[in-house]
């Protein structure tokens, strides 16, 4: 129950990165991550994060053995995906 719970609010943390960013480079902004190269627009973006995002779901689940390991790595996912959603959230505010 609760890895799934983790899971979802990963899930939603790498949507409202997507989203953010998005909306950031409607407005003119650009991305400043290397990962989506130069020019990046909001296809790419989303097409990159989908693909990471799976990918390390796929890792959690075949690599990570025991349940308690999972709950932790799900739980340092959402964590880590929130960051990116709050720094495009005042980058956008700031205009």
């Amino acid at each position: 129950m609760l890895k799934s719970m983790l899971l979802i609010a990963y899930l939603s943390g790498a949507s409202l990165d997507v989203a953010t960013t998005c909306s950031a480079l409607n407005q003119g902004f650009v991305e400043g991550n290397p990962i989506y190269g130069s020019g990046a627009g909001c296809g790419r973006v989303a097409v990159i994060k989908a693909a990471t995002t799976s990918g390390l779901v796929y890792l959690v689940e075949t690599k990570v053995k025991t349940k308690k390991s999972k709950v932790i790595s799900y739980a340092l996912l959402a964590g880590v995906s929130a960051i990116p959603v709050v720094l495009n959230t005042r980058t956008i505010n700031r205009r």
